[in-house]
């Protein structure tokens, strides 16, 4: 029998395996053997929380679909901070002053613009019956504590 996988479930699988790469950055690694690897993890997130949100955005007839749009701005924010940590790590893994340091940070900033694009998206969802507050939806995507 075909499973169907949701949304839902394919952004929790991409925030678990960012989480994952967070605490492998806390380990002295060496660059030589992790860096492409890490790199390329990056750039498969961005890929594939671009293809989730699009498609997310393209079904607004779903029951949850605010839910899946504050899980898309969440799996951001957990991006935005994996980015921060290689950024923080630049000098132990030979990224200072390189074009990947440069790309990571073009990167970030849009994470943080594409939070920001989904609060404006969300609030601006009308006629639903769960009316969430601006308040409500900065805090519910706002980074909060470190995992």
């Amino acid at each position: 029998m075909a499973r169907i996988t949701t949304y839902a479930e394919h952004l929790f699988a991409l925030e678990t395996l960012m989480q994952a790469l967070r605490d492998i950055l806390r380990l002295p690694l060496e660059p030589e053997v992790f860096l492409d690897h890490l790199i390329e993890e990056v750039f498969f997130f961005d890929r594939s929380l671009n293809l989730l949100q699009r498609q997310i955005e393209r079904h607004t007839e779903l029951a949850d679909y605010k839910s899946l749009l504050h899980s898309a701005g969440r799996a951001r924010i957990h991006f935005a901070r994996l980015i921060e940590d290689i950024l923080k790590k630049g000098s132990a893994l030979n990224l200072k002053g390189t074009s990947a340091e440069k790309r990571l940070r073009v990167l970030q900033e849009a994470q943080e613009r594409e939070v920001e694009r989904l609060k404006s998206l969300i609030s601006s969802q009308e006629g639903e019956r769960d009316v969430v507050s601006p308040e409500e939806i900065s805090k519910l995507l706002s980074p909060g504590e470190e995992d």
